[in-house]
């Protein structure tokens, strides 16, 4: 099952304390809200994948106004 294939599961508060755990952390697939605090997350994209070049990244967020 998925679950027994995960070894570990991290969540950061922001992109940049993202971008710090990736330098200690090799994760296989990041969820990354678009809409970070500290570093957005178009920014913490481009720079995770310079530090991990085959890391999986789903971008997700949500707005109140679509406009």
């Amino acid at each position: 099952s998925i679950q027994e294939s995960v070894e570990e599961v991290l969540e950061a508060e922001n992109g940049k304390v993202f971008i710090e755990m990736l330098k200690t952390s090799k994760p296989d697939l990041a969820f990354v809200d678009i809409n970070m605090p500290e570093k957005d997350g178009f920014d913490a994209t481009l720079e995770a994948l310079e530090i991990n070049p085959d890391l999986k990244i789903i971008g997700i967020s949500s707005f109140e106004n679509i406009e």
